[in-house]
């Protein structure tokens, strides 16, 4: 009576084992993929890495051509892995300079063609081409690494290391000692990269399917190739191992009956075990997931909390400050030295409170997303010029000198408070830290189409174990060498509003030398477009029609708009030559545009024509545009076109 269930049971057990083998393999298989995928991306960097930190000491040799040193040095580069087919340098037209090893007859050849050349010319930052074939027998299937040699924006040649994509595979053969097991890459077009079997050939479409034999599949991305990994296992060895087990199980179970009863008892406890887990498992994401959303709000409360008690904090700040101030003014004359002290001693530690408030507050906004860039056109010694004199002013009271280059003319786009936020914190450490008589350095400049500034000092220096900590929160490097108070906000607070505007900020120490700060802007640099048209801002076809050819008989292009958001848009991209303008449009009212126009330095001197059917424009006049009542008189037209018209188009 018992041998059916038993044997029931037995079957049950052996097939289920049988298809979590074929399952385990399954995930056996996609974790080797992902494994292996890793392992090739990181070989990848790695040659992309050893291009970079040999970068400085070939710079000189490219500037030169001295294709003796580039030799030896690439053959050091090609020594580091016995992956590397070959190594090689370029001019910056691409011509090669050097190649370890040389079959000759490729040296001095151009390859400005090869994507690995463009790529690299156009990225700051190795690039990785795509499969190409060497240009030598045999004719290898092949990919390169490449990186741009820089001095500032100017490329002075290029770095290449080739790896042979086979040779990857041939890394991972272990992986392959699964019966029935191949490796396959393949690129974004679906062709064949490498392949363990021989009847994929390199560059042809890939077939996951070969020989009529249909295979289990696993893939892994090559992120910075575009590549996949696939690793195919036979359908028929993956289920001959199914069967096999399956075929043993049974005859377990036929050999002898109470075996297999207590055998099968057994599997069903721990297969009852790993369900148990599995759900334990489960329940434990899901707690776990639950946890992640606590957090997450609970760093969004933080955020809140800080923002509003900065806010709470700030406003008796404000008073204890303002009463101290007002009380020292008032009883001055009666208070004695002492007690002036303890009133100045109120008003230092509450702007010191304050700072930290503002700092704190500032975070909390730009790690909440709540902080808010209001970019601005201004003159670059506009915008430094307030904080380099306040800082003057607190070199000189610490008998410091400042020195300050004078900033180059041109406009900038930035926010300008931020900006100079940015710059009075980094004044206002190098102060804190250059004991007198100390000197510290401000310079100014465009480099090409970025803003860079600098603050260097002859400072007490940071050390070079606290260099990872220096923009860190609350982190006080130097607290062993300095009595400077601070909650360590500061840079932290800074590299953030750095970062926030698309800039970096970098920086060079020495140890009772001096400290370097230097912060670069890219494209801040804020050129303003002149156009020669007529800009009409009128949604009456008709109207606009009639303006326009009013303008062409005067000799003068136009450029019609029908809406504010247009109007703006086209103000943005080019000063017009002069304005004409209707007020009732369909997104608003004009008066804004002219608002616009009037604010700004770059645009106030542009003449405005307001042409509307309102008969109150009295403001529109004071604000310096003329107006016209509709219907629109044609001969008044001619004669303002006239007087904005320039000298040769009169």
């Amino acid at each position: 009576m018992l041998a059916a269930p038993v044997l029931l049971l037995l079957t049950f057990t052996s097939g289920s084992v049988a298809d979590r083998s074929v399952i385990r393999q399954a995930v056996e298989r996609q974790q080797t993929a992902a494994v292996v995928g890793r392992l090739m991306e990181l070989t990848l960097a790695n040659a992309g890495e050893d291009l970079i930190s040999r970068g400085s000491a070939v710079k000189a040799s490219l500037a030169t051509a001295d294709r003796a040193a580039l030799g030896s040095a690439l053959r050091e580069l090609r020594a580091i892995s016995p992956l590397y087919t070959n190594v090689a340098a370029f001019d910056p037209a691409g011509v090669m300079l050097a190649r370890v090893p040389d079959p000759g007859g490729v040296v001095g050849l151009s390859f400005a063609t090869r994507d690995y050349y463009i790529g690299a010319t156009a990225s700051r930052t190795p690039f990785v081409s795509g499969l190409f074939r060497s240009l030598v027998p045999p004719f290898t299937p092949l990919v390169a690494v490449s990186y741009a040699i820089r001095d500032g924006d100017r490329i002075i040649g290029l770095l290449n290391i080739t790896l042979a994509p086979g040779d990857l595979l041939r890394a991972f053969e272990p992986v392959l000692a699964v019966p029935g097991r191949h490796l396959l890459i393949t690129d974004r077009e679906g062709r064949v990269v490498a392949s363990s079997d021989p009847g994929q050939a390199a560059l042809t479409d890939a077939a996951l399917v070969t020989g009529g034999d249909a295979r289990f599949v696993a893939a892994a991305p090559i992120a910075s190739t575009g590549w996949t990994l696939h690793i195919t296992d036979s359908q028929s060895s993956v289920l001959a191992v199914k069967r096999e087990l399956d075929r043993d199980l049974r005859l377990g179970a036929l050999v002898t009956l109470v075996a297999a009863l207590g055998f099968g008892l057994f599997l069903a406890s721990l297969y009852a075990k790993v369900v148990r887990q599995r759900d334990a498992l489960v329940t434990a994401q899901v707690g776990l997931t639950n946890v992640n959303a606590e957090l997450a709000r609970a760093d969004r409360a933080k955020s809140a909390f800080l923002s509003d008690m900065s806010h709470e904090l700030r406003t008796p700040m404000n008073a204890i400050m303002g009463f101290s101030a007002l009380l020292t003014e008032q009883l001055s004359p009666t208070l004695t030295e002492r007690q002036k002290r303890f009133f100045w001693n109120i008003q230092t530690a509450g702007e010191h409170l304050l700072g930290l408030i503002n700092d704190a507050l500032d975070l909390s906004k730009i790690e909440s997303g709540r902080i808010e860039l209001l970019p601005e056109v201004i003159d670059l010694s506009a915008l430094v010029e307030p904080a380099i004199e306040a800082a003057r002013a607190d070199a000189e009271h610490a008998g410091l000198t400042l020195v300050a280059s004078d900033p180059p003319g041109g406009l900038v786009r930035l926010d300008v408070a931020r900006t100079r936020q940015i710059l009075e914190s980094l004044l206002s450490n190098a102060v804190k830290f250059t004991p007198a008589p100390g000197t510290i350095a401000v310079s100014v400049a465009f480099e090409g189409e970025s803003a860079v500034m600098t603050v260097a000092d002859t400072g007490i220096g940071i050390g070079s174990d606290e260099r990872p900590r220096v923009f860190g929160l609350f982190e006080r490097v130097n607290r062993e060498r300095s009595d400077v108070p601070g909650a360590g906000l500061g840079l932290a607070l800074t590299k953030r509003l750095v970062e926030l505007q698309g800039g970096n900020i970098d920086f060079r120490s020495t140890v009772d030398v001096g400290s370097s700060f230097t912060v670069r802007f890219p494209d801040a640099r804020y050129s303003v477009v002149v156009s020669e048209a007529i800009l009409i801002v009128e949604d009456e076809w008709i109207d606009a029609e009639l303006l326009e050819a009013l303008a062409s008989e005067a000799g003068l292009a136009s450029h019609r708009v029908a809406t504010l958001a247009e109007a703006t848009a086209a103000i943005h991209a080019a000063r017009p030559l002069g304005v004409i303008l209707d007020l009732f449009l369909p997104d608003g009212h004009g008066s804004s545009i002219l608002e616009s126009l009037k604010s700004s330095a770059e645009t106030a001197d542009v003449p405005v024509l307001v042409v509307t059917s309102a008969t109150e424009t009295a403001r529109f006049r004071l604000m310096g545009a003329e107006c016209m009542t509709k219907p629109i008189d044609a001969a008044a037209i001619r004669a303002w076109l006239a007087r904005v018209a320039p000298p040769l188009a009169a």
